[in-house]
Protein backbone atom coordinates (compact mmCIF):
# COMPACT_ATOMS: atom_id res chain seq x y z
CA UNK A 1 0.00 0.00 0.00
CA UNK A 2 1.24 3.44 -0.68
CA UNK A 3 0.30 6.90 0.89
CA UNK A 4 -2.59 8.94 -0.55
CA UNK A 5 -2.71 12.25 -1.29
CA UNK A 6 -6.03 14.58 -1.82
CA UNK A 7 -7.00 16.12 -5.06
CA UNK A 8 -7.82 14.81 -8.02
CA UNK A 9 -7.33 16.97 -11.00
CA UNK A 10 -9.51 17.97 -13.49
CA UNK A 11 -12.97 16.86 -13.70
CA UNK A 12 -14.34 17.44 -10.17
CA UNK A 13 -17.98 17.53 -10.70
CA UNK A 14 -19.47 15.01 -8.63
CA UNK A 15 -22.06 14.18 -10.95
CA UNK A 16 -23.01 13.86 -14.42
CA UNK A 17 -26.95 14.69 -16.09
CA UNK A 18 -28.70 11.17 -17.32
CA UNK A 19 -28.76 12.92 -20.89
CA UNK A 20 -24.42 13.11 -20.93
CA UNK A 21 -21.94 10.35 -21.99
CA UNK A 22 -20.86 8.78 -19.07
CA UNK A 23 -17.59 10.98 -18.49
CA UNK A 24 -17.40 13.34 -15.72
CA UNK A 25 -17.69 16.40 -17.21
CA UNK A 26 -21.11 17.33 -16.65
CA UNK A 27 -23.28 17.55 -12.94
CA UNK A 28 -24.88 14.15 -13.20
CA UNK A 29 -23.69 10.59 -13.22
CA UNK A 30 -26.16 7.92 -14.52
CA UNK A 31 -26.55 6.03 -17.90
CA UNK A 32 -28.35 2.82 -18.71
CA UNK A 33 -27.90 -0.06 -16.17
CA UNK A 34 -28.48 -3.92 -16.59
CA UNK A 35 -31.85 -4.45 -18.38
CA UNK A 36 -32.20 -0.62 -19.50
CA UNK A 37 -32.70 0.94 -15.53
CA UNK A 38 -31.09 3.85 -14.94
CA UNK A 39 -28.27 3.83 -12.42
CA UNK A 40 -28.53 6.11 -9.26
CA UNK A 41 -26.09 8.95 -9.56
CA UNK A 42 -22.84 7.98 -8.50
CA UNK A 43 -21.22 10.88 -6.20
CA UNK A 44 -17.42 11.09 -6.11
CA UNK A 45 -16.25 11.13 -2.16
CA UNK A 46 -13.04 11.57 -0.37
CA UNK A 47 -13.34 8.14 -0.44
CA UNK A 48 -13.18 7.65 -4.29
CA UNK A 49 -11.02 9.96 -4.82
CA UNK A 50 -8.41 8.90 -2.71
CA UNK A 51 -9.07 5.88 -4.73
CA UNK A 52 -8.77 7.04 -7.94
CA UNK A 53 -5.70 9.30 -6.62
CA UNK A 54 -3.79 5.87 -5.48
CA UNK A 55 -4.29 4.07 -9.12
CA UNK A 56 -2.65 7.27 -10.48
CA UNK A 57 0.21 6.91 -8.06
CA UNK A 58 1.12 3.51 -8.55
CA UNK A 59 1.41 4.46 -11.87
CA UNK A 60 4.06 5.51 -11.54
CA UNK A 61 6.07 2.47 -10.77
CA UNK A 62 4.99 0.23 -13.49
CA UNK A 63 7.60 -1.48 -14.93
CA UNK A 64 6.68 -1.51 -18.75
CA UNK A 65 9.72 -1.60 -21.02
CA UNK A 66 8.23 -3.56 -23.73
CA UNK A 67 4.56 -1.62 -24.52
CA UNK A 68 5.49 1.52 -22.70
CA UNK A 69 1.98 0.98 -21.60
CA UNK A 70 1.97 2.08 -17.53
CA UNK A 71 -1.15 0.97 -15.70
CA UNK A 72 -1.56 1.89 -12.21
CA UNK A 73 -4.64 0.35 -10.16
CA UNK A 74 -5.99 0.34 -6.90
CA UNK A 75 -8.76 -1.43 -5.48
CA UNK A 76 -10.97 -0.23 -1.72
CA UNK A 77 -11.92 -4.19 0.32
CA UNK A 78 -15.33 -4.14 2.05
CA UNK A 79 -12.75 -2.23 5.56
CA UNK A 80 -11.89 0.35 3.73
CA UNK A 81 -8.70 0.03 2.93
CA UNK A 82 -6.55 0.86 -0.48
CA UNK A 83 -4.22 -1.67 -1.68
CA UNK A 84 -2.41 -0.50 -5.21
CA UNK A 85 -0.87 -2.39 -8.42
CA UNK A 86 1.12 -1.45 -11.17
CA UNK A 87 1.83 -3.51 -14.45
CA UNK A 88 5.09 -5.60 -14.72
CA UNK A 89 6.15 -7.06 -18.04
CA UNK A 90 8.44 -9.57 -18.82
CA UNK A 91 10.38 -10.36 -21.69
CA UNK A 92 8.10 -13.48 -21.81
CA UNK A 93 4.86 -11.68 -22.67
CA UNK A 94 2.40 -14.20 -20.83
CA UNK A 95 4.63 -13.95 -17.72
CA UNK A 96 3.37 -10.40 -17.63
CA UNK A 97 1.62 -9.60 -14.71
CA UNK A 98 -1.42 -6.94 -14.94
CA UNK A 99 -2.22 -3.65 -12.44
CA UNK A 100 -5.49 -4.59 -11.13
CA UNK A 101 -4.13 -8.44 -10.37
CA UNK A 102 -1.18 -7.13 -8.73
CA UNK A 103 -2.99 -4.69 -6.90
CA UNK A 104 -5.96 -7.54 -5.87
CA UNK A 105 -3.13 -10.12 -4.79
CA UNK A 106 -1.71 -7.09 -2.31
CA UNK A 107 -5.05 -7.11 -0.48
CA UNK A 108 -5.43 -11.06 -0.30
CA UNK A 109 -1.58 -11.19 0.75
CA UNK A 110 -2.92 -8.82 3.44
CA UNK A 111 -5.93 -10.90 4.28
CA UNK A 112 -8.49 -8.27 2.59
CA UNK A 113 -11.05 -10.79 0.68
CA UNK A 114 -13.58 -8.78 -0.68
CA UNK A 115 -13.40 -5.97 -2.70
CA UNK A 116 -15.58 -2.47 -3.31
CA UNK A 117 -14.13 -0.50 -5.60
CA UNK A 118 -11.31 -0.41 -8.24
CA UNK A 119 -9.50 2.54 -10.05
CA UNK A 120 -7.55 2.28 -13.20
CA UNK A 121 -5.16 4.62 -14.71
CA UNK A 122 -3.91 4.44 -18.12
CA UNK A 123 -2.70 7.08 -20.52
CA UNK A 124 -5.42 6.40 -22.91
CA UNK A 125 -8.28 5.45 -20.17
CA UNK A 126 -8.47 1.73 -21.11
CA UNK A 127 -9.79 -0.62 -19.16
CA UNK A 128 -9.24 -3.67 -17.54
CA UNK A 129 -8.50 -6.78 -19.80
CA UNK A 130 -10.98 -9.96 -20.04
CA UNK A 131 -8.14 -11.98 -17.25
CA UNK A 132 -8.49 -9.06 -14.67
CA UNK A 133 -12.19 -8.72 -15.07
CA UNK A 134 -12.91 -12.08 -14.25
CA UNK A 135 -10.53 -11.81 -11.07
CA UNK A 136 -12.19 -8.76 -9.78
CA UNK A 137 -15.24 -10.11 -10.32
CA UNK A 138 -14.25 -13.28 -8.14
CA UNK A 139 -13.61 -10.99 -5.26
CA UNK A 140 -16.31 -8.58 -5.54
CA UNK A 141 -18.64 -8.25 -2.97
CA UNK A 142 -21.65 -7.46 -5.34
CA UNK A 143 -20.31 -6.87 -8.99
CA UNK A 144 -23.83 -5.15 -9.29
CA UNK A 145 -22.62 -2.11 -6.74
CA UNK A 146 -18.71 -2.93 -7.54
CA UNK A 147 -17.55 0.63 -9.22
CA UNK A 148 -14.39 0.47 -11.57
CA UNK A 149 -13.16 4.00 -12.39
CA UNK A 150 -11.25 4.60 -15.88
CA UNK A 151 -9.07 7.63 -15.46
CA UNK A 152 -5.62 9.44 -16.98
CA UNK A 153 -3.13 11.06 -15.16
CA UNK A 154 -4.86 14.16 -15.22
CA UNK A 155 -8.79 13.01 -16.32
CA UNK A 156 -11.46 10.66 -15.04
CA UNK A 157 -12.42 9.43 -17.94
CA UNK A 158 -15.82 7.45 -17.03
CA UNK A 159 -17.09 4.71 -14.51
CA UNK A 160 -18.61 1.39 -14.96
CA UNK A 161 -19.93 -0.99 -12.63
CA UNK A 162 -17.87 -4.42 -12.69
CA UNK A 163 -20.89 -6.16 -13.62
CA UNK A 164 -20.86 -4.08 -16.78
CA UNK A 165 -17.62 -4.74 -18.19
CA UNK A 166 -17.63 -8.75 -17.56
CA UNK A 167 -21.65 -8.85 -18.04
CA UNK A 168 -21.51 -12.97 -18.05
CA UNK A 169 -18.57 -13.75 -15.52
CA UNK A 170 -19.08 -16.75 -13.26
CA UNK A 171 -18.28 -17.53 -9.53
CA UNK A 172 -17.96 -21.07 -8.84
CA UNK A 173 -20.51 -22.40 -5.82
CA UNK A 174 -18.54 -22.96 -2.26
Amino acid sequence: MIPLRGGTGVNDSPLVPSSAPRSLGSRFLTGAGRAGIPKMPVNRTPVDQALIQAARSARIYAYAPYSNYAVGAAVRTDDGRIFTGCNVENASYSLSLCAERVALGSAIAAGARKIIAVAVCTADGGTPCGACRQTLLECALNPETCVVWVVKPDEIVQWYTLAELIPHGFRLQK
